[in-house]
């Protein structure tokens, strides 16, 4: 079964701003799905960094994470550990004319016993919660920018989920 997500989506603002966006792991909640509060332990955010995390989903969940990769302006990699289990997590951007394709995916590395008989649920419910946080990312940065409307052409490209081991 799947527990490997990605999606993208095209946004008409450099690559370099959409990065910054990103990375800056104390502004996740602006974007994020469920309410979020996330502490990072030092800046700048770089390799290494830790922080932790406090999501409401359906309950309050507590996570601890790890940068792990920071290749500005390109990728941008951490890994959360929680209740739940270790969740690899990734953002991947690309030039694309005057705008740039972001990737937002997410690999579950150790699942809790709950987590994997969560997996068909998640399956449905995870594409869609990016979906909607690549939107508010592109709609935040386009607000930063002062744009007065979003580039919506191409709409999400979908990267199925896949399934691994």
């Amino acid at each position: 079964m799947a527990n490997r997500f990605a999606r993208r989506l095209r946004i008409a603002a450099p690559v370099e701003n959409v990065f910054d966006y990103v990375v800056d792991l104390e502004r996740h909640g602006e974007w994020a799905t469920n309410p979020l509060k996330v502490s990072v332990d030092s800046k700048p955010v770089t390799v290494g960094t830790t922080f932790s995390s406090e999501a409401k989903i359906g309950r309050t969940t507590r996570d601890s994470g790890r940068v792990t990769a920071f290749d500005r302006p390109y990728r941008f990699e951490f890994i959360t550990e929680g209740s739940a289990g270790t969740v690899r997590n990734w953002f991947l951007l690309s030039e694309d004319g005057d705008g740039c394709v972001l990737e937002k995916g997410s690999h579950n590395t150790r699942l809790s016993l709950f987590s994997k008989c969560m997996i068909p649920v998640l399956a449905v419910i995870v594409p869609r919660m990016y979906d909607k946080n690549l939107h508010a990312i592109q709609a935040r940065v386009d607000e930063a920018r002062g744009a007065a409307a979003p580039d919506r052409t191409p709409r999400s490209t979908d990267t199925p989920a896949r399934g691994e081991g």
